[in-house]
C-alpha cells in the first residue's frame, strides 16, 4: 500500500506521496524507504504509483524510450506505457519470486499545452486486469479515508493534513500495511517542478 494524492488546481498540480516501503529479501519483508514518484524533466511530467513501487522506475523507462516530446503526447501513450511497464515488473517478479500486486494506481501529472492549464491522469489496473485510464478533474486520494478535510487541498497545507488522516487510519485498520515515513510533495506548474519534504507522517 502507498500513499497516493493527486490535485489539479487552476495555475498547477499537486502530487503527494509517502516513503515507507518493504522489500523482499532472502524470504523475509524488510522496511526501507523508497522513492515513489520520479519525475520525467524532459516532458515536464511526474510520476507516482500506489503498488508496486518497481512500477514508477519501468513507467519512466517505458516512457523515455518511447516517442513522446510533450506531456500531451504522453497522455496518448499512458496506457501501452504503463502496460508495458507491468509486464517488465511482472518478468522481474517471477524471475526474483517475489511478490506482485495485481492492482495498480499509476498517476501522471504535468502541464498540457492543449488545456493551456495543469493535467493530471490515472492509469489503474483493475480486478479483471485490465488497465483504465482516466483524468483527474479536482482530487483523488488513494488511499480512501473516512476523515479527510472537507474541502479538496487548495494548497500544501491541505494536502500535508489529508495525508496524514489517511496513514493514521490506515495504520489503525491495517497495522501491517507499509504506508507513512515522510510525505513529499511536488508542484507542478508549466515553468517548474518544485518537490518538497514535508516531513515525518
Amino acid at each position: 500500500m502507498s500513499l497516493l494524492n493527486v490535485s489539479v488546481l487552476p495555475d498547477c498540480v499537486l502530487m503527494a506521496v509517502d516513503t515507507a516501503g518493504e522489500q523482499v529479501k532472502d524470504g523475509r519483508r524488510v522496511k526501507r524507504e523508497i522513492s515513489k514518484m520520479l519525475p520525467l524533466l524532459h516532458l515536464g511530467a511526474m510520476v507516482g504509483v500506489c503498488g508496486n513501487t518497481a512500477m514508477a522506475i519501468a513507467v519512466v523507462q517505458q516512457a523515455m524510450i518511447g516517442p513522446a516530446k510533450t506531456f500531451d503526447d504522453l497522455v496518448r501513450l499512458i496506457k501501452p506505457i504503463t502496460e508495458a511497464a507491468f509486464r517488465s515488473v511482472s518478468r522481474e517478479a517471477k524471475a526474483n519470486k517475489t511478490p506482485i500486486i495485481d492492482q495498480q494506481v499509476v498517476a501522471f501529472a504535468g502541464w498540457s499545452e492543449a488545456d493551456a492549464g495543469p493535467a493530471a491522469y490515472l492509469c489503474m489496473r483493475n480486478a479483471q486486469h485490465a488497465f483504465t485510464v482516466s483524468r483527474v478533474v479536482t482530487t483523488i486520494f488513494c488511499p480512501g479515508a473516512e476523515h479527510l478535510p472537507e474541502r479538496d487541498p487548495a494548497e500544501m497545507d491541505d494536502m500535508i493534513a489529508a495525508a496524514r488522516a489517511q496513514v493514521d487510519e490506515t495504520h489503525a485498520k491495517h497495522p501491517q500495511i507499509p504506508i507513512g515515513g515522510r510525505l513529499l510533495v511536488a508542484q507542478l506548474t508549466r515553468c517548474e517542478i518544485i518537490v518538497r519534504d514535508e516531513g515525518s507522517l
